[in-house]
């Protein structure tokens, strides 16, 4: 069962997109959970008797993930609950003040940045808003006197990425930011982790994969031109990039 949740902390409206929890009761179940880059790293918090694993490795209950570039499937055998904190691109530099690329297909253990005792507190509240509640507040008191520097007019280059679906050019984007091109492609990946362009493709490649899982289509080469692909070839290329998977065989995975 996935229940999607908004911030309740005013403070946090431009620090996390949206929350999302992920769980089941059943003892017996074994699955695979598919990610696919979106362009948002996040906080996953998870209880689950025996571990959720990554490629064989099992990850640490509370952390710190950034971009995800290619697709990864997370293991889990029983019960289980997830608490994903999908935040803003900005935020993770933020909250480490390290460089986010080093947070690439990759995460950081976050036991140790908040309060100690921060994993105690978590399992001891059964409830999950109120474990959301303790998650936001957490995260709040981490940023609340954190300096955002010159990050002003890389948000404003997200907004316009987000805007136009990914579509926009980076010199026309440039063009409405106080930087050259390229000054604009090292401020940006600064920040970010990855370059604008890499990170206008995943949100093309998002939109076009939301578009296939709602089927509004009549023929996959809609979706291609609805989403400003080149050529049907350029759209498969870039989805199975990112999906591990072709368009048609994610449509037949999902049918």
């Amino acid at each position: 069962m996935i229940t999607a949740y908004n911030p309740k902390n005013l403070h946090l409206e431009s620090l996390v997109h949206k929350i999302m929890v992920i769980e089941t009761h059943d003892e017996e179940i074994q699955v695979e959970l598919p990610f696919f880059a979106d362009g948002f790293p996040g906080i996953l918090y998870y209880e689950a008797a025996q571990g959720v694993y990554l490629s064989g490795k099992r990850l640490s209950e509370l952390m710190l993930y950034g971009q995800t570039i290619s697709p990864i499937t997370l293991q889990i055998k029983g019960s289980y609950k997830l608490i994903i904190l999908q935040l803003y691109p900005l935020t993770s530099k933020l909250l480490l003040s390290i460089d986010p690329a080093t947070l690439n297909e990759d995460c950081h253990d976050l036991a140790g940045v908040f309060e100690p005792g921060t994993l105690d507190v978590l399992k001891k509240l059964k409830s999950t808003p109120d474990q959301i509640q303790h998650l936001e507040t957490l995260l709040e008191q981490k940023l609340r006197n954190t300096a955002s520097g010159p990050a002003e007019s890389i948000q404003l280059a997200l907004q316009l990425i987000w805007k136009s679906r990914g579509q926009m050019g980076m010199h026309q984007l440039s063009q409405r930011l106080p930087f050259s091109e390229r000054t604009f492609e090292r401020q940006f990946k600064s920040h970010i982790g990855i370059s604008p362009k890499q990170f206008a493709k995943i949100i093309q490649f998002n939109a076009s994969l939301l578009q296939l899982s709602e089927e509004r289509f009549q023929k996959l080469t809609d979706v291609a031109f609805d989403n400003g692909f080149s050529d049907h070839s350029h759209f498969i290329k870039t989805f199975r990039r990112f999906a591990g998977k072709s368009p048609k065989e994610f449509l037949d995975q999902i049918s």
